[in-house]
């Protein structure tokens, strides 16, 4: 079951991105932040969602998009997403 918790929370930060940035932007972001926290494509853990979570989050295209405090909300939106 957690693991479609993580694929949804997947889903939901690539939305999130895909429509502040377009598609491509969101793909850059994503793989940055992916290769920063050395997450694997397929079968993601907790953790590691958590920390790409983070990584996008602090990711300086989304700060200066977002903002800190939108970021955040982001995050927190996300991680129970994942966690729950």
């Amino acid at each position: 079951m957690r693991e479609d918790n993580i694929r949804k929370a997947l889903d939901e930060i690539k939305k999130n991105l895909e429509e502040s940035f377009g598609a491509g932007m969101a793909a850059r972001i994503l793989f940055s932040a992916r290769d920063n926290v050395n997450a694997p494509i397929i079968g993601i853990t907790q953790e590691k969602f958590i920390d790409l979570a983070k990584a996008v989050c602090t990711d300086a295209r989304v700060k200066e998009m977002w903002g800190d405090f939108g970021a955040k909300e982001r995050l927190s939106k996300w991680e129970k997403l994942g966690l729950s």
